[in-house]
């Protein structure tokens, strides 16, 4: 106990910091780096497992991004300014340099722990700082601090698999950056994930079959990795500009807010403002970025979760896969970006890839993995056969019935549910069973079957949804976080259930009021973001509550997306 009076010390020193910071952890974080709290410094955040904030962090002042007449920069030109900021820094000279020496030190030194590579990351990627450019709420909802985690757990994650650390990978690392063991944490779970030899053949596939035994190719992984998600800063969204209009169907003088989609546009015509990707010495490099993030326009975690329609998900990658020259190793190099990317989601890097390793069940897992082979047949079936394969499939895995032949929301909300899928079906049949929920079933039967696409069905569509003139007009949805939200519920009891699903239907019928059912339109697809209220039921300490929540649904200028907004209740 002789470290007890400076354990305690340190403790009330945090707790001061903290307290200064009024318990925000992103300033709890830039306190700390600053304090003095003996041996435990930066106690706090490794406690939590997460680790602190980078370089480039530290040359950030909220001074920096405002115009000459005080008005925040947005957008491009606030890209230009942090560009300038870091250039005139002298800290980041030709971030391609370290990322080559990273990606070497990672295929083949012996010795090159994860402290090492973390601070290798620091020092070689400027865009990490533009976390810390604003501390407004992500357009996941989460806090840009927590976002900057999250994209740390992903560059670990290609640590892990690219060393074939399947420890660090399942139990993560101690405050003093110690690798932990099943000995040291004796956890079913994570042991269980770390002695998985068929899932770990799997994993180390795709990390061949994406090229990532090639240094080039490691260091374009890394330098995608480090600034995916950057645009999920809302103050970071480009406008399109009139000569570069119009832009994957956006206009000029719109926003674009997907956060893909944007990062896309800044590569494609500002690349220079992406250093980390505008220095790579290879263009085999750069290109399989731009494949991936670009030309690809797939967003895989759509298609594993159902979240959207076979127009808005596969269109593009059918494009592509359907080519002589589609490259094999670029497609999987994509997949291999969005597995680390997913590993990291839980903003925790050092205490593994939890998300995996702990969240799913690892039949959820394993559905990731096959999810695979069913897109490799887009080459010979259409976008809207390819999906309904897949729900099928999917739907086998977690009922011993056959899957149903007339209800593709069913088969729907059961991949979107994840481990609550029992659940949520068994509240869906209570609601279209009861008067009071029929309405609310037909709304989701009608919206969630439409495809987006032009002379394009689901097979075995509901023939009542048809006949009410349903699914012949567009646009289609795809709502943006639906599957979060109803995660959220599935710890809880039937009748909550049935409420998030009600919950679900009125979102799309608010949607369908500002965006009316037109021939026209058929295919097309319109997203409708639901982060505010996906960011509630998540936040929420009363789901009970959460469900009395009243929300609109409001287009966006562009034309090609909607949002939920919260209706604030009076006090």
């Amino acid at each position: 106990m002789a470290h007890l009076p400076e354990l305690l010390s340190a403790c009330v020193a945090v707790l001061l910091i903290a307290v200064a910071a009024g318990f925000r952890p992103e300033k709890v974080h830039e306190a700390a780096n600053g304090a003095d709290v003996g041996s435990y410094r930066f106690a706090f955040s490794r406690m939590v497992g997460q680790v602190p904030p980078p370089l480039a962090g530290s040359l950030l002042s909220a001074s920096s991004f405002k115009d000459r007449n005080g008005n925040e920069l947005r957008g491009i030109d606030l890209l230009e300014k942090y560009n300038t900021v870091i250039r005139e820094s002298g800290k980041f000279k030709n971030p391609a340099n370290k990322t080559e020496e990273m990606a070497n030190r990672l295929l083949s030194a012996e010795e090159y722990e994860l402290k090492d590579f973390f601070d290798d990351c620091s020092n070689a990627f400027p865009e990490l700082g533009l976390f810390f450019i604003d501390n407004e709420p992500s357009s996941s909802g989460l806090r840009p601090f927590d976002e900057y985690q999250r994209t740390i757990g992903a560059l670990f994650a290609v640590y892990w698999l690219i060393r074939e650390d399947k420890s660090g990978f399942s139990f993560g690392y101690d405050a003093h950056w110690h690798r932990r063991t099943a000995r040291s944490v004796p956890d079913e779970k994570r042991s269980g994930f770390e002695q998985d030899t068929t899932l770990w053949n799997k994993f180390f596939d795709l990390v061949s079959e994406a090229g990532c035994k090639d240094p080039a190719r490691v260091a374009a992984m890394l330098s995608l990795t480090s600034f995916h998600d950057v645009m999920k800063i809302e103050r970071l969204l480009p406008t399109v500009a009139s000569g570069t209009a119009p832009y994957l169907g956006f206009p000029a003088g719109a926003k674009i807010n997907d956060h893909d989609m944007a990062l896309s546009y800044v590569l494609e015509h500002h690349p220079n403002l992406v250093p980390s990707y505008d220095s790579l010495a290879s263009d085999d490099g750069k290109a399989a970025i731009m494949f991936s993030q670009g030309k690809l326009n797939f967003n895989h975690g759509w298609f594993v979760q159902a979240e959207g329609t076979p127009g808005a998900m596969l269109h593009g990658f059918k494009a592509m896969v359907t080519m002589e020259s589609a490259p094999d190793r670029d497609v999987a190099f994509y997949f291999l970006h969005w597995f680390t990317d997913l590993a990291g989601a839980e903003a925790k890097p050092l205490e593994g890839a939890e998300k995996f390793v702990l969240r799913f069940p690892k039949h959820v897992t394993q559905s990731f993995l096959s999810s695979i082979p069913f897109l490799e047949k887009l080459a010979q079936e259409t976008e809207t056969q390819v999906n309904q394969r897949y729900l099928q499939a999917r739907w086998a895995d977690n009922f011993p019935t056959a899957p149903p032949t007339n209800s593709i929301a069913k088969m729907r909300l059961a991949v979107m549910a994840q481990d609550g899928s029992q659940q949520c079906i068994a509240a869906f049949e209570e609601l279209a069973n009861s008067r009071e929920g029929r309405d609310d079933i037909r709304t989701l039967e009608t919206e969630m079957s439409k495809t987006g696409l032009e002379q394009q069905e689901y097979k075995d569509s509901d023939a009542l949804a048809l006949e009410n003139n349903g699914l012949e007009n567009g646009p289609a949805f795809l709502v943006y976080y639906g599957p979060q939200l109803l995660q959220a519920f599935r710890n809880e009891d039937m009748a909550k259930f049935q409420k998030a699903l009600k919950v679900l239907a009125e979102v799309y019928r608010k949607a369908r009021a500002i965006f009316p059912a037109s021939p026209g339109r058929k295919g097309e697809t319109v997203t409708i973001r639901i982060d505010e209220l996906k960011a509630a039921a998540v936040q929420a300490n009363n789901l009970a509550e959460f469900l009395t929540t009243d929300f609109n649904v409001v287009a966006e200028a562009n034309g090609k997306e909607g949002k939920v907004q919260l209706v604030k209740k009076k006090k």
